[in-house]
């Protein structure tokens, strides 16, 4: 007993495979170029739940949303960024950033409930990664200088 496969079955697995592996690749490439993009952690520079995406980190963290708007002004000092523009109401506040080079930061808070907060800094999808790290990092840091995190955390990096 022989198996055959007709011409157009394999015309049609033949255009599958192609759609496949060009979905494939387009959604394997970003992942790919931007390495490891979800973290957790409980140091200074890592107490809440962080994601790189095309361009942007995403950040919860376990601290009032006032608080979070004055760590990362105290943040923007620190790293000698020039405020471009801020608005600040009592659903979101926007800092826009630049650095000497011209780089864009945006860096927009909400609050999420009484106790966290999100943060988003945005350096566009061709900006530097390092930087939107940094700016990251630094607000974290603010934050627990100034002993506003909520509880400890004891988070183990995510993978």
């Amino acid at each position: 007993m022989g198996f055959t496969i007709s011409n157009k079955m394999l015309s049609l697995a033949a255009v599958l495979l192609v759609l496949a592996t060009g979905w494939g690749c387009a959604a394997c490439l970003t992942p790919a170029c931007l390495a490891p993009s979800a973290t957790v952690g409980s140091s200074a520079g890592e107490a809440g739940i962080s994601r790189y995406e095309s361009g942007r980190i995403k950040s919860y963290e376990l601290a009032h949303y006032q608080d979070v708007v004055e760590a990362t002004r105290r943040a923007g000092e620190a790293l000698a960024l020039k405020l471009h523009k801020e608005t600040t109401n009592a659903e979101q506040s926007t800092f826009y950033y630049i650095d000497d080079k011209n780089q864009k930061v945006k860096v927009t808070i909400e609050p999420r409930t009484d106790t966290l907060t999100y943060i988003e800094i945005d350096v566009g999808l061709f900006g530097s990664k390092g930087l939107a790290l940094v700016v990251i990092n630094q607000i974290v840091n603010e934050i627990a200088r100034e002993g506003k995190y909520l509880q400890q955390w004891s988070h183990q990096r995510v993978r």
